[in-house]
């Protein structure tokens, strides 16, 4: 299941602050001006499915592109990413989209020596896997269904966690309807490494087939503002090996060494037609983890309408 990467999910110095704003600004400078279409992966804030694919507003023939910023931080850890995704529609239903994300990790530690508590702090940062995205969507039905299938080539590092080390794919499908301000959504996938979540970057990344689903729902509060909830389960299938993004261990056993469920809350604003905001937390039941996460996504092609029509 693709959980959003683009939809949400904190420590740090003014150093990492100038490196994420650099990061940023290289993207958007880089890329040419013909890229400048909406994103099918862009989420609007009427959306609230875990899938990569989301609802928008418009769904344009032509090139996309997106940015997203957004991570979690739990028990002395943090993950954040930085995501660029350009991609093209051939039209209101079907997209495709390539993108990469790069990871910045930090953790820290107090341990008692024979001179009192010392604090052992840790930072990585790097690539993740480069992916493709087939992306299908069916607005025009009574239940909406997205549908993405992903493939992952092994770029990130295993050493960091930040890759398996082999090609993943993930097949995943969503499904909601709404019932005035209320929008209930169902969520289910097939893969062979367990994602990160909506609201959970998780400090490991696994390898084995695993079925992921979500189901939940969302209310919109006032125009632009939804809320959410919902229930997630793991269930690996198998032989699985896990890579930890915080020590660099690898570990191999059976299924039950991933096996992980959940909840989840999350608020999501979009306070224009080209950015969304997101805040979140969830519950791991399995690793006990209370995760706080935020994230951040604009659509560049609606920036720059807006940016070139206010001239």
């Amino acid at each position: 299941m693709i959980r959003r990467q683009a939809r949400v999910r904190l420590a740090g110095g003014s150093a990492l602050r100038r490196s994420l704003v650099a990061a940023v600004a290289l993207i958007l400078s880089g890329l040419p001006t013909t890229c400048l279409a909406q994103a099918p992966a862009l989420q609007s804030s009427d959306t609230q499915s875990s899938s990569s694919v989301t609802r928008t507003a418009e769904s344009e023939k032509g090139f996309t592109l997106s940015a997203f910023y957004g991570g979690s931080f739990f028990s002395h850890q943090h993950i954040t990413e930085l995501n660029g995704t350009v991609g093209y529609n051939f039209n209101n239903y079907i997209g495709v989209d390539v993108g990469v994300p790069v990871y910045f990790v930090g953790a820290s530690h107090v341990f008692e020596s024979p001179t009192g508590p010392v604090q052992r702090s840790l930072s990585v940062n790097g690539i993740g896997n480069v992916y493709a995205d087939l992306l299908v969507n069916s607005i025009s039905t009574p239940v909406l269904y997205l549908g993405t299938f992903r493939v992952t080539a092994p770029t990130g590092n295993t050493r960091t966690g930040f890759s398996t080390g082999r090609v993943t794919y993930d097949l995943d499908n969503y499904f909601d309807h709404d019932f005035g301000r209320l929008r209930p959504f169902a969520d289910v996938g097939l893969a062979n490494s367990i994602a990160d979540t909506q609201f959970f970057y998780r400090p490991f990344v696994t390898l084995g087939t695993v079925v992921l689903s979500e189901a939940g729902t969302t209310f919109r509060v006032v125009r632009h503002t939804r809320v959410g909830a919902s229930l997630y389960d793991d269930a690996p299938i198998g032989t699985q090996t896990v890579f930890s993004r915080i020590n660099g261990a690898e570990r191999t056993g059976p299924a039950r060494i991933d096996r992980d469920n959940g909840y989840s809350g999350w608020v999501t604003v979009n306070p224009t037609s080209f950015l969304v905001l997101e805040a979140g937390y969830d519950h791991s039941v399995r690793y006990g983890y209370n995760v706080f996460s935020f994230g951040v996504g604009i659509n560049i092609k609606q920036a720059y309408r807006r940016a070139k029509d206010s001239l």
